[in-house]
């Protein structure tokens, strides 16, 4: 809801108002990904008991999963699993993509602004062409005024123009991967989970240093 009204805001005129609604939101879901996540995963984690006892829920083992009420939320779950760990980074890769004439035409200046010294050798195309694997779609004159839309301020402008669309790392590689597959290994608290934990933010650290 207040997404929706920041956007309403912005395309209104009011871009303060929309600004801060749509930063609202997307610092609310930037909160609320890590648990959401790792309470939806927690939901299909069992375990098997020795003999007749069952199988039951590990974050609730008074939930037996034959039961009835397992199974009528477990629709409910697979919903929620769709909506946060995989909804929330397809919607901003989404968002990105509808509105990514003004993010490449920002990161083709970018790229010129750091054209280096021996470029004379070559063509500003060749350069461009090496730094983004393909030849960028022109719909912008070097004089027209660059805007970015208000829906997107909230997750471009802390990256630079060349890495615009690192939000979707920071939730698939710093959260996602963290959370899911710690959640889901087969030993909690181990040594092992935690130097897999380890990797996983030694990644997202070379991910950081490279981009």
């Amino acid at each position: 809801t207040c997404f929706l009204w920041g956007r309403r805001a912005t395309k209104a005129g009011r871009e303060a108002q929309g600004y801060l609604l749509t930063n609202a939101s997307f610092f609310l879901v930037f909160l609320c990904y890590p648990s959401c996540s790792r309470r939806v995963f927690q939901y299909f984690i069992t375990k098997e008991f020795d003999g007749d006892y069952g199988t039951f829920l590990v974050a609730d083992q008074s939930v037996n999963i034959v039961d009835g009420s397992y199974r009528m939320m477990m629709s409910y779950a697979v919903v929620m699993l769709l909506i946060w760990p995989f909804g929330v980074p397809i919607a901003v890769a989404t968002l990105l993509w509808r509105h990514r004439a003004p993010l490449l035409e920002l990161r083709r200046r970018h790229l010129l602004s750091r054209l280096p010294l021996d470029a004379a050798r070559k063509s500003v195309q060749e350069f461009l062409r090496s730094h983004t694997r393909g030849t960028l779609s022109r719909k912008y004159s070097d004089d027209d005024e660059v805007e970015i839309e208000g829906v997107l301020w909230s997750i471009t402008e802390h990256y630079k123009p060349t890495a615009f669309y690192f939000e979707i790392f920071e939730y698939t590689i710093q959260k996602l991967a963290l959370i899911g597959l710690a959640v889901f290994y087969p030993d909690p608290g181990s040594y092992e989970q935690l130097i897999l934990g380890i990797f996983i933010c030694f990644g997202y650290t070379m991910l950081l240093v490279y981009y």
